[in-house]
């Protein structure tokens, strides 16, 4: 596990990487190799909690987006973040100089969940994706309980076990293809698999919200694997993935992030709505999500997920 962001002085160290590689004149992917895009990691979260973008390396014309809306690199979480941790993580695709970070933070005492997507070129980012889980655009926030995912996520894979980029991208798009469609094969699920959202473990959980009545998930279907709720029609609520990027894969943990827009149309059920995960909103909403795939001799073992509410039908703010 990479901790940090609660750590300025130990991300100023790591500063230093970039520089002497630079120096060195090591041969790096656009010119960024794992040194340097930790390094880079840790600038933004200094720079994040200084409020101040300026203390991130970024090109001039850098693309800058929080929950599907391009802004000004400075602005939303920017200006109101307060605090971070206690825990980060921080996974890295070194062939194509992209760092994945994900953190709890604070704004003003409000908790939320962070996940963001660096594109590094040359050692100063050019693309900056968030996605800000928080309680008010979101149906469910548990930034507490999200510790469980971090050990595994974060485990290397042996060299013999690895696969390469392609075949772990083929094994999250079958969670993708059988989301809207029941008639597509059950997804690469391992037997040991769960599934976290906003923090909060939605499979093999009988109590996800404990003490709240009525929950906003159905307990009956919580309890249920990640393989069980597919064959139950638990997830059924989602009418349409689309916009499916798979920007970052880590190939030596086996991780595989995923960019997508889901669809809620407000009418898709399951043949019997008291087996569905949610019941959803009673009208159409979309969702941007980031999710984070583990995969394990080629079968998806944890899902790490961060979403937040869009307008319906909403178009992704990257191609």
């Amino acid at each position: 596990m990479t901790r940090g962001f609660d750590h300025p002085a130990r991300w100023r160290g790591r500063l230093g990487a970039l520089a002497a590689a630079a120096a060195l004149g090591l041969p790096v992917a656009h010119g960024c190799d794992r040194s340097c895009l930790t390094a880079i990691a840790g600038s933004y979260g200094q720079a994040l909690l200084a409020h101040d973008p300026g203390l991130l390396p970024h090109t001039a014309n850098v693309v800058f987006t929080e929950n599907n809306v391009r802004l000004p690199l400075g602005r939303g979480l920017w200006q109101t973040v307060s605090a971070t941790g206690p825990r980060d993580l921080v996974f890295i695709d070194e062939a194509r100089a992209q760092v994945g970070i994900t953190a709890q933070v604070s704004e003003g005492g409000r908790p939320a969940l962070l996940i963001a997507r660096l594109q590094v070129v040359n050692g100063k980012v050019s693309e900056l994706e968030t996605v800000v889980a928080r309680r008010e655009t979101t149906t469910y926030l548990r930034p507490e309980g999200w510790d469980e995912a971090h050990a595994l996520l974060m485990q290397e894979l042996a060299p013999g076990a690895r696969r390469p980029r392609s075949a772990l991208v083929q094994v999250a798009e079958t969670y993708f293809n059988r989301l809207p469609d029941p008639s597509r094969p059950l997804p690469a699920l391992d037997a040991d698999c769960n599934r976290v959202e906003n923090g909060v473990r939605t499979t093999n959980n009988p109590d996800p919200f404990p003490g709240v009545n009525p929950p906003p998930l159905n307990p009956a279907v919580s309890r249920l694997g990640c393989a069980a709720q597919f064959a139950a029609h638990g997830l059924s609520f989602v009418s349409r993935v689309r916009a499916r990027r798979y920007p970052l894969v880590d190939v030596g943990k086996g991780l595989v992030l995923a960019m997508v827009l889901f669809d809620h149309d407000g009418t898709t059920a399951a043949p019997d709505s008291s087996a569905r995960l949610s019941a959803g909103l009673p009208s159409p909403y979309s969702y941007a999500v980031a999710e984070i795939f583990k995969i394990r001799d080629g079968r998806i073992v944890q899902i790490h997920a961060f979403f937040c509410l869009l307008p319906y039908g909403m178009p992704s703010a990257w191609p």
